[in-house]
């Protein structure tokens, strides 16, 4: 979906949305709702965008799975993230990251926790944000790049933000080398694998 063109697939899903409540399953109610609520956020729509992933959280709280809840979570702390509500993002992201610890997703749970990192920047504790930046760091050797197809996107995501919160330390020399740390990732377009 291009930036600007959402207004085809947001019909799409709403349909499928609409086709997915007489099946009463939680999981593709979820699931169509998380897809609707980013179609929103793609077009700027986030006060939309966070009503779906409110609907998607009450599908996913009633099926009970922790991985989905959790991404749900997850979404809908981006949204906050961007509207400049860390708080809020803090919260949900904090409840998000154990959810999907307990799911087993190495790769939501690093996601989580760089973006956490993000928000308690913001909220003025950029030590503690070097620390989940690292915890997401960690988590990330875990994945293989061979069967985790954003292995190297969510390394290119973690290290400037990990950046950012040692430059905001004061930590300069440690700053630059998360940012050229970015531009040596394997399979970042530009270098060789």
């Amino acid at each position: 979906m291009a930036l600007g063109q959402g207004g085809q697939p947001i019909a799409r899903v709403t349909a499928a949305l609409v086709l997915s409540r007489p099946v009463d399953n939680d999981w593709v109610a979820s699931m169509a709702c998380v897809i609707h609520g980013l179609a929103h956020q793609l077009e700027g729509r986030n006060e939309e965008a966070l009503a779906c992933f409110a609907e998607a959280r009450t599908h996913a709280d009633r099926s009970g799975r922790p991985r989905m809840r959790g991404r749900v979570l997850s979404f809908a702390a981006d949204v906050h993230l961007h509207l400049g509500r860390h708080a809020e993002a803090g919260k949900l992201l904090r409840q998000a990251v154990h959810l999907v610890e307990e799911g087993g997703d190495v790769f939501l749970c690093a996601r989580g926790l760089t973006r956490l990192g993000t928000a308690e920047q913001a909220e003025g504790d950029p030590d503690s944000a070097v620390a989940l930046h690292h915890q997401a760091l960690r988590q990330h050797r875990l994945l293989s790049p061979l069967t985790e197809p954003g292995h190297e996107w969510l390394e290119m995501d973690i290290r400037p933000r990990l950046g950012r919160a040692y430059a905001a330390t004061g930590r300069v020399d440690e700053a630059l080398g998360q940012f050229q740390a970015v531009l040596e990732v394997p399979g970042r377009p530009g270098t060789p694998r």
